[in-house]
């Protein structure tokens, strides 16, 4: 390439001509060629060593695991978790059924109040009391001074008692065998006698309350307790309860 003022010849990377020193102007889109870099002169005739510098390694990828699934416990574990809860119902029922069928012999069904004294005392009458008297001056006695329907649920009493426990007995065979659907249709049945046992001891009392004939005091008072009658829905619920369990062990099995 020659300067156009003088005509000198420049170097293809000169910048202004050595000779009158005009810039040299290139046309546009020419650019001035890159200079080579020289290549490396070895050393004692010793090859160039050239390093590798090490590539970061690629991030892990996540591998998606399986979700966990559920393992059931050992038809053996559910089976004795079972038969545990059985048996505390069973025994809970049962207890029940003892607490109605004693209840009749100490469950208050009259209240006297005697004003004459001068503090009011109240005195609860139960069929424990007559039983009491019933061996302290003979049973002969006893029924001759009574009235025939306080005799009749005092003979009756005793009998639903027992058959209550019987029955308690039986529902524990039962259970032993680990047939609690059946133990606790027995306990079901139970309760209807120590329910009766309350209706007629209900029955009584407003009987006795009827013919009640003062001792010469007009304050003093003869009334109903409501022991029968609270006793009487326990034995109706926990008899419910016992049939609707039953019934639902007999669907199960």
């Amino acid at each position: 390439m020659r300067c156009k003022t003088c005509g000198t010849q420049l170097s293809e990377f000169a910048g202004f001509c050595p000779n009158c020193g005009v810039t040299v102007h290139r046309s546009a889109g020419q650019a001035p060629p890159l200079r080579k870099s020289p290549a490396p002169v070895p050393v004692n005739n010793e090859r160039p060593v050239y390093v590798q510098m090490p590539q970061p390694a690629p991030a892990p990828v996540p591998v998606p695991q399986p979700a966990p699934v559920p393992v059931p416990p050992p038809v053996s574990q559910i089976r004795r978790q079972s038969s545990n809860n059985d048996i505390w119902l069973v025994l809970m029922t049962m207890l029940s059924l003892l607490m109605c069928s004693l209840g009749t012999f100490w469950t208050d069904f009259i209240k006297l109040r005697y004003e004459s004294l001068s503090d009011s005392v109240y005195n609860g009458i139960n069929y424990s009391m007559g039983y009491r008297e019933m061996f302290s001056v003979g049973m002969s006695e006893f029924f001759r001074e009574q009235d025939p329907f306080t005799n009749t649920v005092m003979a009756v009493i005793p009998i639903f008692m027992l058959a209550a426990l019987g029955l308690a007995a039986a529902a524990g065979v039962f259970t032993g065998r680990k047939n609690s659907g059946t133990a606790l249709r027995l306990l079901g049945i139970g309760h209807i006698f120590p329910a009766i046992s309350y209706i007629l001891t209900f029955l009584n009392a407003i009987y006795i309350r009827s013919t009640y004939i003062d001792d010469g005091f007009s304050g003093d008072k003869c009334t109903l307790a409501g022991g029968p009658i609270a006793m009487l829905l326990i034995c109706i619920s926990a008899m419910t309860f016992s049939f609707m369990a039953s019934g639902k062990k007999t669907t199960h099995s």
